[in-house]
């Protein structure tokens, strides 16, 4: 299964791209590009990334997120990751990206192993 994006906004304070599916090195540069347009779309300061559907993250997915994150703050915008939990949530720690992501929530989000 592919990766699916839709873009949820709260008026004009906030834009959040929602992932769906299984991010890999083939929908990595959709995921950057939905995002691109998602900021486009509006004068948001917060801007987000919603992984509570997503299933899988490869290396790739995580430098997009990276991009994704750079877009905002070059464009003076908040960013962060929210509700990854499972696989991408462990993917996005063993990365050591997760705080720079300003990751919260996800159905497990507080039992992802550190340490590695």
């Amino acid at each position: 299964m592919g990766a699916r994006f839709g873009v949820q906004r709260a008026g004009d304070l906030s834009v959040t791209l929602v992932v769906t599916g299984a991010v890999d090195y083939q929908h990595a540069p959709a995921m950057i590009g939905a995002f691109r347009s998602a900021m486009e779309g509006g004068a948001a300061t917060a801007t987000s990334v919603d992984l509570a559907r997503v299933s899988f993250l490869d290396s790739m997915a995580v430098a997009a997120l990276l991009i994704c994150r750079r877009a905002a703050l070059d464009a003076g915008r908040s960013f962060r990751v929210v509700n990854a939990g499972g696989v991408p949530a462990r993917v996005l720690e063993m990365a050591g990206v997760r705080d720079m992501l300003g990751l919260s929530g996800g159905p497990d989000a507080d039992s992802v192993p550190t340490g590695f």
